[in-house]
């Protein structure tokens, strides 16, 4: 939590962000990895969101891990794909840097189990574009929904 106030400090205090057509461009390319990721439980494609959704070096803040790099990733996915019959994901809150290389988004992240469980979680992704592609560089997340 303490990490998502610091995040919020930062980015308040630089000028307004990018402009409204840039932070468009955004969430509309954001919400393709969104939907890749959404397919890629429905369809249990661990490899097609690990890889298109995931920077390689990224780091992910999980309720009692840090899961760090590529090949943790694909572990922890490993485990949580099977399980899930869907997600869906909201996007709520979305913020751009001026420079546009740089960016986040708080969701609802809605997890609908195997066994029927349903559950929110506010999930916060933070976005980097290398080479003209957004891959997520880190998320973290706390119970409940916006």
């Amino acid at each position: 939590m303490v990490a998502l106030c610091v995040l919020l400090l930062c980015t308040s205090s630089v000028n307004a962000g990018s402009s409204n057509n840039a932070l468009e461009e955004f969430k509309e390319q954001i919400r393709v990895k969104y939907d890749l990721k959404e397919r890629a439980f429905r369809d249990n494609d661990v490899m097609g969101l690990v890889n298109g959704f995931y920077a390689k070096h990224a780091l992910l803040v999980e309720e009692n891990a840090v899961v760090n790099g590529h090949d943790e990733v694909v572990k922890m996915y490993e485990e949580l794909v099977p399980g899930a019959k869907s997600v869906k994901i909201d996007s709520k809150y979305t913020y751009l840097a001026e420079k546009g290389n740089v960016g986040y988004d708080y969701t609802t992240f809605h997890v609908n189990l195997m066994d029927g469980t349903e559950f929110d979680l506010k999930l916060l992704f933070v976005w980097e574009k290398f080479n003209g592609e957004w891959f997520c560089i880190t998320d973290m997340y706390i119970p409940g929904k916006f």
